[in-house]
């Protein structure tokens, strides 16, 4: 019997999602990834699992996203739903706020860039 299998390039969110998704499915799976290492953070000694994501930006219960990263485990660890994730202000004074709610987000950024919201 042929054994079904899928060759993935990337060991980022994509990829790794793409392996669990095939293993799931029955395929074997084989990453491929440039760096020496998949996602870590920090020092770079926590294995991903424990180095998991502690913020998802957009990625309230109520969002498209959110079974995606269930499925996957991503939820292992509480998980911060901040209202700001991270506010920058440029030399110029303005400020950009990443809110985590999404419309909120695309708010902000047409505040800061309204030609960018316009359609054609």
């Amino acid at each position: 019997m042929n054994e079904r299998s899928i060759a993935i390039i990337g060991a980022g969110i994509a990829g790794l999602s793409a392996g669990c998704y095939g293993q799931t499915n029955g395929f074997k799976t084989r990453l491929f990834e440039a760096h020496t290492m998949p996602v870590r953070r920090g020092n770079g000694k926590a294995p991903p699992s424990t180095a998991c994501i502690h913020h998802l930006p957009g990625c309230q219960p109520r969002s498209g996203p959110y079974q995606l990263w269930e499925d996957l485990g991503a939820f292992a660890r509480p998980i911060l739903f901040p209202e700001e994730l991270v506010r920058a202000e440029g030399l110029d004074g303005k400020t950009l706020t990443v809110f985590t709610d999404l419309e909120r987000l695309e708010e902000e950024m047409k505040r800061l860039a309204p030609e960018d919201g316009r359609t054609r």
